[in-house]
């Protein structure tokens, strides 16, 4: 007699696996760059000197790219 009670692989459908390129899209290299480029940008106006809210923004920018990468991630995490 079979264990009603048993969550073992065997009692589940296999689900597939998306592949690294669909998972995504275009979206997540974009983010990448953006993220890389905006920190860049953002040490270098520190470091010159250049008005405070150029620096700003690109912070502010550098964070926006971090936390759609997050959300990103965590939409297309498995359960």
């Amino acid at each position: 007699m079979p264990n009603p009670y048993d969550i073992g692989e065997s009692s589940r459908a296999p689900r597939p696996e998306p592949s690294a390129g669909t998972r995504g899209g275009l979206r997540r290299p974009v983010l990448w760059v953006a993220l890389a480029a905006s920190a860049a940008a953002n040490v270098v106006t520190s470091s010159v000197g250049i008005n405070m809210l150029i620096g700003v923004g690109f912070g502010l920018l550098t964070l926006a790219c971090v936390i759609a990468l997050v959300v990103d991630h965590y939409s297309h995490a498995t359960r």
